[in-house]
């Protein structure tokens, strides 16, 4: 293998880590989404457990807030409460193969860049 081959590996070798890299983290980000807005619709059921079904409350949609019953809030953040449950395993399995294939790939890294630098030094002697 000549020098100009291995250098092209390990250049590979490093696209690959950046990338999986970046997968992962991408990954990351997407399940603490997930939990952040989970957390955020159970503080808000809490909330909404302390009214009446037939108080007055209003529902943020853009710039501007809609009068809604309580009820129908209830179920909105139920269906949401649902969704992030349904996502959030797929999401931390997603981020657990990522996670893998990231440290797969900085391994690979690694290896090229040894066999790198060994012709490097074998070409200087």
């Amino acid at each position: 293998m000549s020098l100009t081959d291995a250098q092209q590996r390990l250049l590979e070798a490093q696209q690959k880590v950046l990338s999986s890299r970046q997968a992962f983290n991408q990954a990351t980000q997407h399940v603490n989404l997930l939990e952040r807005e989970q957390k955020r619709v159970q503080i808000t059921q809490r909330e909404l457990e302390t009214l009446q079904d037939d108080h007055h409350t209003y529902k943020g949609v853009g710039r501007m807030f809609v009068l809604t019953p309580v009820v129908q809030l209830r179920e909105g953040l139920n269906t949401r409460e649902t969704n992030c449950q349904e996502e959030l395993p797929k999401a931390l399995e997603r981020r657990t193969a990522s996670e893998k294939t990231m440290t797969e790939c900085e391994e690979q890294f690694r290896e090229h860049f040894k066999a790198f630098k060994s012709l490097q030094e074998a070409q200087k002697a």
